[in-house]
């Protein structure tokens, strides 16, 4: 009877480690989407002719009601449609990327990342991007290639960084549209 009793004062008591702390809840983080495609070792060369799309991070937590001491937590981030270092990516005509879409709805994660290595992201007629296409470092190259003319919907031309070398191979003749 007097654990009982002890245990009841221990709940009330604001020293409690864990009793009701009020409205100070916080909401929690939203978690992180995930990679579409990771293109891991040395030398792949991977063809792609479909859609590939990154995974939606989750959204943050509320926390407690606004104005009563709760902390919201972070929207999670929208994970890479393609990653990969020293690859070869070849994205036919009927190819489409996306990045993922963050916890906010809003922030798009980049369609396609690179990290170490030589790289070369080789672009078909029709192939569409939705994000930043980001190469590792001067070493890589952007190319445009193919039979078929065309253009390359990309969601940002702006967002195209990080290549040492834009290269145009077979017969198309190529353009670029985007914002």
């Amino acid at each position: 009877m007097a654990a009982a009793a002890g245990r009841a004062a221990m709940a009330r008591s604001s020293a409690a480690p864990y009793g009701n702390w009020g409205n100070t809840g916080y909401g929690g983080d939203g978690g992180t989407g995930g990679i579409g495609l990771a293109l891991t070792g040395t030398g792949v060369i991977a063809t792609i002719s479909s859609s590939i799309t990154g995974g939606n991070g989750g959204q943050l937590g509320t926390g407690a009601p606004t104005g009563t001491g709760g902390t919201a937590g972070t929207n999670g981030a929208g994970g890479v449609g393609i990653s990969g270092g020293d690859v070869t990516l070849i994205l036919t005509s009927t190819a489409s990327v996306s990045g993922g879409l963050a916890g906010d709805g809003v922030t798009r994660a980049a369609a396609i990342a690179f990290s170490g290595g030589t790289n070369v992201l080789e672009l078909g007629a029709g192939a569409t991007l939705t994000g930043a296409v980001t190469g590792a470092d001067g070493d890589d190259t952007l190319r445009l290639g193919g039979v078929a003319t065309g253009t390359n919907a990309v969601a940002d031309l702006g967002q195209l960084a990080g290549f040492g070398t834009v290269e145009k191979t077979g017969t198309s003749q190529r353009g670029c549209a985007g914002p």
